[in-house]
């Protein structure tokens, strides 16, 4: 009898995370592994900034047909004077790693919580706490003991937040003339120009696209 063959690898980085040890402290984090890890069909590896070396021998090593991820929001400030800080990075985060996909949230994580809800978002971003309310998720906090609480549904109703994701893309790029980019999957590597439209869009997210790798 043959051996199965292994099962390929999802690989995600987290340049934005904080670690203690092999300890990653970051919501998107929490949320992967305590709804998908041991649902998902193939296998999850996730990364913070101290793993960065990890990530990277993963990434050259390339076995399996892994897949290899960057996980990051686009965290414009208030007075958005950090726009070219931020599009620096993600340029610099494809040109070390092309065959990654980027996966952006504009402006947080939450935006793709906001996606549970079953209905299009298309809320320009005001503030974090004005997004947390948008979620309609009572008593959320960004610590992992809420994400092991409401692994359950946030798992059973995945299917629905990314069909929302979608949608809610689909709008948003639409109004802003964005109708080049893939809705049902990951448009690749992003030049200058789409990365300075997407930094300065909101709501967005590419967090679909990671669930639907994972899981399919």
């Amino acid at each position: 009898m043959r051996d199965k063959a292994p099962k390929s690898t999802v690989h995600v980085y987290f340049p934005e995370a904080s670690c203690k040890g092999t300890k990653i402290n970051l919501s998107e984090d929490f949320y992967l592994k305590h709804s998908f890890q041991r649902n998902a069909k193939k296998v999850l590896k996730t990364y913070g900034f101290e793993h960065q070396k990890d990530f990277l021998k993963k990434y050259k090593k390339n076995e399996h047909n892994d897949q290899f991820f960057i996980v990051c929001d686009t965290d414009i400030s208030p007075s958005r004077n950090n726009i070219d800080i931020v599009k620096r990075d993600l340029n610099s985060y494809q040109a070390k790693y092309p065959r990654a996909k980027l996966i952006l949230s504009a402006r947080s994580f939450e935006t793709w919580l906001c996606m549970y809800n079953n209905k299009i978002y298309t809320k320009p971003f005001t503030t974090q706490g004005v997004l947390t309310d948008d979620m309609q998720m009572n008593g959320y906090e960004k610590k992992e003991d809420w994400f092991k609480k409401n692994a359950k549904y946030l798992y059973d109703n995945y299917e629905d937040a990314i069909s929302t994701s979608k949608r809610s893309k689909k709008n948003v790029f639409e109004s802003h003339g964005l109708t080049t980019l893939n809705l049902n999957d990951h448009p690749g590597t992003l030049n200058s120009n789409i990365i300075h439209q997407l930094v300065t869009l909101t709501p967005f997210t590419y967090f679909d696209i990671l669930i639907g790798e994972l899981m399919n």
